[in-house]
C-alpha cells in the first residue's frame, strides 16, 4: 500500500473512531444531571456535588460489573462440568470474552458521561464538537491521567534554540497530534489492562459478581477523581481568560506565552499541559493578526526575557493578578507536583508583576487541584 493510501486510511479510521466516541456523549443529559444535583443539594460546594455524581456513576458500573460477573459464572459453570463438549467449551470461552468486553465498553461510556456532568458542575462544560475535548474525555475515561511526559515530544531537548522549534510545533499541530499519539500508544494497552484485570478478578468461581462489582466501583471512582482535577483546571483557566479579555486587549496576547513558560519551567512537557494550552487557545478565538503577535513573542531568543518585557508594560493591576494566577495554575497543573524550577520561575514572574508570592501559593494550588 502506498504511503498516500496509508495516510488516507489512517485519517478515515481516526475520523470514524472520533465519530463513534462522540455518539456516546449526551451533552443535554449531562447538563440535566448536573442541574438536578445542584437543585437538590443547594448550598453544597462543587467538590461535594461532583462526589455525588461520582457515587451515582460508580453504582451504575458496580451493578454492571456484578451482572458481568454473573454471566462469567454461568459460562464457567458450563466449563466446570466433568466432561464438557468441545462446542460447549468454545461457546463458554467466547461468552466470557464477550461479557468482559461489554462490561468495559459500558463502564467507559458511563465514565465519559460522568466527565461531561462534572464539567457542568464546575461551569466549564465540555463540547463534543471540539475534537480536543472529545480526545480528553475519552482518555480520562480510560484512566489515562495525562500528567505523564508527552512521548511524542521526547526528541525536543529544552535548550533555548529548541524551545522555539517546539513552540511552533505545538501551535501548528501539536495539540491534536498529542491526543492522537497518546490514544494510539496507550488506549489499546489500557483496554487490554482493564480486560486482563477483570479476568483475574473474576477467575475464582463463585466470587465473580463480588469481584466484578468491586473492580468497576474502584475504576469509576478513580476516573471521577481525575475528572474533578480536569474540570478544576479547565474552570480556573476559563474564568481567568474571561476576566483578562473583558478587561481589554492589554493582557490577552500574553495568556498563551504565560501558560507555556510557567508550565514548562521544569523542562518537561506533559500531556496535561498540552491539553490546558489547547483549551486556552480554543477559548481565545484569536484573529490572524493576534496570532502573529503571539508568534513574534514565542519566536524570540528567550521567551522569559521577552515575556517579562511585555508584562512590565501592563498597567492594570487586575490583569497583572490574573496573569500571575494563570501562571500558578499552569505550573500546578503540568505535573500536579511541586517543582523547584517552576517555583523559581513563579518567583521571578511575581517580582515582575509586583505580586506577593511564596512557595505556599503553588503548593496550595496543587493541593486544591488534587482534592
Amino acid at each position: 500500500m502506498r504511503d498516500d493510501d496509508k495516510g488516507w486510511l489512517k485519517g478515515k479510521i481516526q475520523e470514524a473512531f472520533l465519530t463513534a466516541v462522540r455518539s456516546c456523549l449526551n451533552e443535554e443529559k449531562a447538563a440535566e444531571q448536573a442541574s438536578s444535583v445542584q437543585r437538590k443539594y443547594q448550598g453544597l460546594p462543587k467538590d461535594a456535588l461532583a462526589d455525588l455524581l461520582i457515587k451515582r456513576a460508580a453504582r451504575k458500573t458496580m451493578i454492571e460489573g456484578a451482572a458481568s460477573g454473573g454471566a462469567v459464572t454461568a459460562a464457567e459453570t458450563i466449563v466446570a462440568v466433568p466432561a464438557p463438549e468441545p462446542g460447549q467449551r468454545v461457546g463458554a470461552i467466547a461468552g466470557i470474552a464477550a461479557s468482559l468486553t461489554v462490561d468495559v465498553a459500558y463502564t467507559t461510556r458511563v465514565q465519559m458521561q460522568l466527565l461531561l456532568e462534572i464539567g457542568n458542575v464546575y461551569d466549564c462544560p465540555f463540547n463534543k464538537d471540539d475534537e480536543d475535548d472529545v480526545w480528553l474525555i475519552f482518555k480520562a475515561a480510560l484512566g489515562i491521567k495525562g500528567t505523564e511526559k508527552a512521548g511524542a515530544y521526547a526528541r525536543y531537548i529544552f535548550t533555548e534554540a529548541a524551545e522555539k522549534q517546539f513552540r511552533r510545533f505545538l501551535r501548528n499541530e501539536g495539540r491534536r497530534r498529542a491526543a492522537q499519539e497518546t490514544i494510539r500508544r496507550v488506549a489499546g494497552k489500557e483496554v487490554a489492562k482493564l480486560l486482563s484485570e477483570s479476568t483475574v478478578l473474576k477467575a475464582i468461581w463463585g466470587f465473580n459478581m463480588a469481584f466484578g462489582a468491586y473492580f468497576n466501583l474502584r475504576v469509576t471512582r478513580d476516573v471521577g477523581k481525575w475528572a474533578k482535577v480536569k474540570a478544576k483546571i479547565r474552570a480556573s483557566t476559563f474564568q481567568i481568560i474571561t476576566r483578562i479579555t473583558a478587561n481589554g486587549f492589554e493582557g490577552t496576547l500574553l495568556i498563551l506565552p504565560t501558560i507555556f513558560l510557567a508550565g514548562t519551567a521544569n523542562r518537561q512537557v506533559t500531556d496535561n499541559l498540552i491539553s490546558l494550552y489547547a483549551q486556552a487557545r480554543n477559548r481565545l478565538c484569536l484573529s490572524p493578526a493576534e496570532i502573529q503577535e503571539i508568534e513574534d513573542i514565542a519566536n524570540s531568543e528567550s521567551l522569559e526575557r521577552t515575556l517579562t518585557g511585555h508584562l512590565k508594560k501592563i498597567e492594570s493591576s487586575t490583569t497583572k493578578r490574573d496573569l500571575f494566577d494563570l501562571a500558578i495554575t499552569a505550573a500546578a497543573a503540568s505535573s500536579l507536583e511541586f517543582h523547584p524550577a517552576q517555583h523559581a520561575c513563579l518567583s521571578r514572574l511575581g517580582n515582575t508583576l509586583q505580586m506577593d508570592y511564596s512557595r505556599q501559593n503553588l503548593q496550595q494550588r496543587i493541593d486544591w487541584l488534587r482534592k
